[in-house]
């Protein structure tokens, strides 16, 4: 009784939350921003402090040579929603400071969001990356354009047991 209601609670503001990240995504970002500034009111909330790793982690975890790292833009923007002269910054400091500072060769290109047009693709590609990840799900075929390329998701939903990772490899479901 008791556990059932508690997990379906959950399920309900898990949708809730799942729903309103989905449109404030579709939102320009100046509403997206108002929206927030108006929820945080409502809520009584303060921005949280977002755990990040410090460039010594960075440092570090890319020495080891067990992690390779890709740049995603220096904010996050949502690069189809922008100006082209904030698209071109974001890419282009995104992969100077990961090419500075680590010495990074050959980056690869994650879109935020999954969000690119034709353009977006062009300047990531002009910035010098060798290829760009989209969120369409699949595999790599031998004609895949090298700058819409699609990947299996790995969320805490899928990786959380061993069986749910497999089978996502295994078929990029």
């Amino acid at each position: 009784g008791e556990a059932i209601e508690k997990f379906m609670r959950g399920l309900s503001q898990e949708k809730v939350l799942s729903d309103i990240i989905f449109r404030m995504k579709a939102m320009c970002p100046e509403d997206r921003d108002r929206t927030l500034i108006h929820l945080r009111k409502i809520c009584h909330g303060q921005p949280s402090e977002r755990a990040l790793l410090s460039w010594d982690e960075v440092h570090e975890m890319f020495d080891s040579r067990l992690i390779a790292f890709g740049s995603h833009t220096v904010n996050h923007t949502l690069l189809d929603q922008v100006a082209p002269d904030i698209m071109h910054r974001e890419i282009s400091v995104s992969g100077l400071m990961l090419r500075r500072d680590l010495g990074a060769a050959d980056l690869v290109f994650a879109y935020p969001n999954g969000n690119y047009t034709h353009d977006v693709a062009t300047a990531v590609q002009d910035n010098g990356y060798v290829g760009a990840v989209t969120t369409v799900r699949g595999f790599v075929g031998k004609k895949v354009d090298l700058f819409q390329l699609p990947r299996i998701g790995m969320h805490e939903d899928i990786s959380s047991s061993a069986a749910s990772f497999l089978f996502r490899l295994l078929t990029g479901r």
